[in-house]
């Protein structure tokens, strides 16, 4: 059974993230639900959005997508340095990541930043994160999702 392309694509943001050396110490998960461990200062959590599909002209023609992924960096409080800064700063270094040209190989065409958000979290007032949206580009063949 093949994955779509989308669901590639999110797989490999969550691989060029953990490519060394690791963002928050390695502890990036693809569409699991939050909290992050106590013990854990940071965290990423990588979610695919949706994707919009452009289909051609003629039918089997080749489908343009845009994929929109969401990255949530979670961060605590830590000595001296608020939770808001922390997960700003670990944002900061995904998207460094994400928009090298290339990054991400021949799977997308182009990767943008669309938007970001930051929030507290209601439970635990030491807790941050900052929400990034990234819209990229890929094509599949024909009538398939498949990359």
């Amino acid at each position: 059974m093949s994955n779509s392309a989308h669901i590639g694509i999110r797989s490999a943001i969550k691989a060029l993230l953990l490519a060394a050396p690791a963002l928050a110490g390695g502890r990036v998960v693809a569409n699991r639900r939050r909290p992050m461990a106590a013990q854990d200062a940071t965290q990423v959590f990588v979610y695919l959005e949706d994707a919009v599909a452009t289909r051609g002209e003629i039918y089997g023609a080749p489908t343009d997508w845009r994929t929109r992924i969401r990255i949530e960096c979670v961060a605590r409080d830590t000595a001296g340095i608020d939770a808001d800064s922390n997960a700003d700063a670990l944002q900061t270094l995904v998207a460094a990541r994400l928009l090298t040209p290339g990054a991400l190989g021949l799977l997308v065409s182009d990767i943008e930043l669309q938007a970001i958000a930051w929030t507290e979290d209601e439970a635990d007032t030491t807790v941050s994160a900052c929400q990034a949206i990234y819209s990229a580009g890929n094509r599949t063949s024909g009538n398939v999702i498949t990359a």
